[in-house]
């Protein structure tokens, strides 16, 4: 059998053309059949067979090194493991983004807060004797928190001076 590469097939499957000019894929292991196997399907197909219709088909039979049918087996079982452990470790993986990413969001609202509470702190410094820094335990029904309107501050437009390591003034 000569080799010929088809620019029709992708590049993983392989045409063959033998002497007779008859067109072959190649096929992977996972495509090859046991003795046992052939016989399940053949008796299969003759237990399904209706009066009056014929079956035809064509297998090709290829002598193959045994051990190298073997270790070709082997290693495609080491593969679909590799791969069940990829896919578990980028699951867990996924898990933990998640988890890392609700609590980032959790932290930016902490933040927000705590920007809200120095800009009231700015504006009146005796208004915050009251508030309470003491942590709140969570409960699982916490009652809903009323929204903390913040008080408007006036936007103050500034300059920016350049200054140099010693904080003197650079001119430009």
């Amino acid at each position: 059998m000569s080799k010929k590469s088809s620019p029709k097939t992708s590049s993983i499957k392989t045409e063959f053309v033998d002497e007779e000019g008859n067109k072959w894929i190649q096929t992977s292991t996972e495509d090859l059949f046991s003795t046992r196997e052939m016989k399940e399907i053949f008796n299969s197909i003759e237990r399904d067979k209706e009066t009056g219709e014929i079956i035809l088909a064509r297998i090709d039979f290829q002598r193959v090194n045994k051990d190298y049918y073997d270790k070709v087996m082997d290693l495609q079982s080491e593969l679909k493991r590799k791969n069940e452990k990829l896919r578990k470790v980028l699951l867990e993986s996924q898990k933990i983004i998640e988890k890392k990413n609700a609590k980032m969001k959790e932290m930016i609202e902490y933040i927000k807060e705590l920007h809200l509470l120095l800009a009231c702190y700015n504006l009146s410094p005796e208004k915050t004797e009251r508030i309470q820094f003491v942590p709140q335990e969570e409960t699982p029904a916490q009652e809903p928190r009323k929204e903390y309107e913040p008080p408007v501050i006036p936007y103050t437009e500034v300059q920016e001076i350049p200054l140099d390591g010693e904080g003197e003034e650079i001119i430009p």
